[in-house]
């Protein structure tokens, strides 16, 4: 009798519990720091950046998100920096994004490639021209 009279009652709550646990999905964080370009390294593909920080951002994605090519190629647009004073002819460029920085050399490597974001990562990249 108590659950055909509150049927209606548990239905309810039964459904905002489940409603409360999907709402309280875990996040990402993928930490995107600019460095000061030293050189590219032909022989092993990767760059050579000073163990500086000229900018940093933060972007906050759900875990098991998929970064597609695209969002990563468009990654550009959402990252604060700073163009440092070039040589030249005031034309320059971003690297690529690296997820391996060596602090004591400065070598960095490890394209940022698609895949599903399942823990923090910190993301390194330069200016150059």
């Amino acid at each position: 009798m108590f659950i055909k009279k509150y049927w209606g009652l548990i239905i309810i709550l039964l459904l905002c519990v489940c409603g409360c646990r999907t709402a309280a999905k875990e996040n990402v964080v993928l930490t995107f720091i600019q460095h000061s370009y030293i050189k590219h390294n032909i022989e092993s593909g990767g760059y050579y950046f000073k163990n500086d920080q000229i900018a940093v951002t933060e972007l906050i994605y759900e875990k098991g998100y998929y970064l597609n090519q695209n969002e990563i190629n468009n990654l550009y647009n959402k990252v604060e920096y700073q163009v440092p004073e070039l040589n030249g002819d005031g034309y320059w460029s971003f690297t690529f994004f690296t997820k391996y920085f060596d602090e004591t050399t400065g070598y960095s490597n490890d394209f940022l490639k698609e895949q599903v974001l399942s823990e923090n990562m910190t993301i390194h990249f330069g200016i150059y021209g």
